[in-house]
């Protein structure tokens, strides 16, 4: 999830307006993919996990996922521009709170879940060395 939050952030660093965001078709198209990477990965995250982080909205997430999976060309641009600029920084502190207490839990405790790793984003270190 950090990692598609990451990749939509880097994509569009230079780009100022939603225009230009929509005119950059190759940049709209694969920002859309990671927003649907974003909303597939809420879907691995373990309701218990969920229900320790009310303060994300991972139903909106899914919701967006579908939106931009199943109405593609329907998207408004200026729609997603202003998440991009206004609500994926936000998101990405959360997620990065959400990992970083997943990482203290499994490391403070003496054994922890195989399901939880399985779970957890792709692309850390720390779950690749365990």
């Amino acid at each position: 999830m950090l990692d598609s939050i990451e990749k939509i952030l880097e994509y569009v660093k230079d780009i100022s307006s939603a225009e230009a965001y929509f005119r950059a078709k190759m940049i709209f198209d694969a920002t859309s993919m990671n927003f649907i990477n974003i909303g597939e990965m809420t879907d691995r995250v373990s309701k218990d996990l969920k229900d320790q982080h009310p303060e994300m909205d991972w139903h909106l997430m899914k919701d967006f996922r579908n939106l931009v999976a199943h109405d593609h060309l329907g998207v408004d641009a200026q729609e997603v521009w202003q998440i991009i600029t206004n609500d994926l920084p936000m998101l990405e502190n959360a997620v990065k709170k959400v990992l970083s207490s997943v990482v203290s839990t499994v490391f403070s405790s003496e054994s922890f879940s195989f399901s939880l790793m399985i779970r957890a984003p792709r692309g850390y270190r720390w779950q690749r060395s365990l």
